[in-house]
Order: C-alpha cells, then structure tokens, then sequence
C-alpha cells in the first residue's frame, strides 16, 4: 500500500517533485505495461493522465481515468488501483496534492458556497480540455527549467488551475469543500471480503474506514478476538480446504491466503494444525 503523497516524495527515482505552501505536485512516469498496488489518499488530489489510464477501486465500483482525462479524489479513501502503460509512452501523470488549508484559503478567497447537503463524492472524473491541458504543460515546463525553484510561480499556476476547475464544474466545489472523514463501514463484510488479500492491520483498518486504534477494539467488540488470531484462524482452515479438495500444489497455496513467502505460511500452517501443509496432499 501506498500512503500518498509521503511514499511518492520517498522516490525520487520514479517522481519528479516540488513541495509548496499546502500543495505538492508530483510528476509520476513509469514503462511498465501494469502497475498494481493500493493507495491511501490523506489529501484530496487531483490527477491529470497524460499517456495510459489507471482504474481505482472505490467502494461503489471501478472508476477508469485515461489519457487526457482528470480526476479529483477525496482524501481519506483506500482504495486498490491498476496503472497501464501504453508499449510506446508508458504511464505518465501529474499530481497536485491539496492541504486542507490551502484548500480553506482558496475557497474563502473565492466565496465558494456548497449547494447541496450530501457532502462531496469520492471522485469527480471528466475530460480535460484543451485549456486545461495547456495549464498542465505549463507547470510541466516549470520542472525542466531554472524557474523549478520558482514556487511563486508555481503556486499561482495551480490556482489557476482551481479557478478553472471551479468554475467549469460545480461538483469540484463540493468535493473541496466536503471534509469527507473517514466513514465506517461493515467490519464483518469488510472482514469476509477481504481476509485473503496479503494487506496489513492498518490496510485492514482502512478498508474498514477506521484508524487502527479503533479498528482493533471495534473488532474485539464485533468478533470477540484479535484481527491477527481472527486473520490466522480463516486463512489456515481456507489453506486446508484448498490442500485437500483440490489440486493446487502447497507452492500454489501460500499467495492464495495473504501468504508473500512460503517459509513463513509453512511454519504458521505446522503452528497451527501442528502438522506441515505438504502432509495434506
């Protein structure tokens, strides 16, 4: 899992960055035809593609955003994504990251009003046009010159861009001026659903719409134990299951239960049964 921005600043490598007052930009390139992960978004971003498409899982569904295309995410969402790159240009977008004091500051600035009780939405996706992308080559410009260390600059840049947003589409004030908290969902489906996913308590606690302190005492309330007996306890029997009724091998089983490594799976299949899994076949 990705926590964003903070990962994407820690390599340098792959992302072209410049930090400003309540805004980051990141510029995201990579060659590879598929790129997936998961992501947990701390601070609404808003996301241009320039080659390939990326497909994010949100909780009412897949959203697809592709090439000169735009989206705008809410924070406090996890969600699993997939990056594709195209064989000639590969993966390629921009990133703007938005504080919730900047957020606060061009709102005021702007007299933007909400027109609705409902709050904002995960995600706002639509096509760029022309004038957006003429923004976005703009600010890219400013990565590849002397004027990179020019955040005065820059930071009008991305108010520009806001201005336009704004003013183009109504459902982008709503989603900036929607504090979207962490909501909680159904631990027992969110459990069930996803107890198979190599994904730690605190991916787990996200999924679920909760920080980790109170995923782990709503899951002793819900469940009557902890998540990691709880976790071990269905992955095991599910790891019986597939051992004895059908014809994956003990190699094939370990990544079908959360498992990334065969040693650890085997001594925790032998702790828990108390027999090793190649005994089951």
């Amino acid at each position: 899992m990705f926590k964003i921005p903070q990962d994407l600043l820690g390599m340098p490598e792959r992302h072209q960055a410049i930090e400003l007052e309540g805004c980051t930009v990141i510029e995201s390139c990579h060659h590879e035809t598929l790129v997936a992960d998961s992501i947990y978004v701390n601070q609404r971003v808003l996301l241009c593609i320039l080659s390939g498409k990326i497909e994010i899982d949100f909780e009412g569904g897949t959203s697809t955003i592709e090439e000169g295309q735009i989206g705008l995410l809410n924070k406090n969402v996890y969600a699993p994504y997939r990056k594709y790159g195209t064989p000639e240009r590969g993966y390629a977008s921009v990133l703007f990251f938005l504080e919730d004091d900047f957020v606060h500051r061009f709102t005021q600035k702007r007299n933007l009003k909400s027109k609705t009780t409902s709050g904002g939405y995960e995600q706002f996706i639509t096509d760029a046009s022309v004038q957006f992308l003429d923004f976005i080559k703009s600010v890219l410009n400013l990565f590849y010159s002397r004027l990179k260390y020019d955040k005065e600059l820059l930071q009008i840049k991305v108010t520009e861009l806001l201005i336009y947003l704004t003013s183009q589409h109504p459902e982008v004030v709503e989603q900036l001026l929607s504090g979207h908290s962490l909501h909680k969902k159904n631990l027992v489906e969110v459990m069930e659903q996803n107890y198979l996913k190599y994904a730690s308590l605190e991916e787990f606690a996200l999924m679920s719409g909760r920080s980790l302190a109170t995923f782990k005492r709503d899951f002793k309330e819900v469940f009557n134990t902890t998540p990691a007996r709880w976790l071990k306890k269905k992955r095991m029997e599910h790891a019986q299951y597939l051992l004895k009724h059908t014809d994956f091998n003990v190699s094939d089983v370990y990544h079908k239960v959360g498992f990334m490594n065969y040693a650890h799976f085997s001594r925790a299949f032998k702790e828990y049964f108390g027999y090793g899994p190649g005994s089951v076949k």
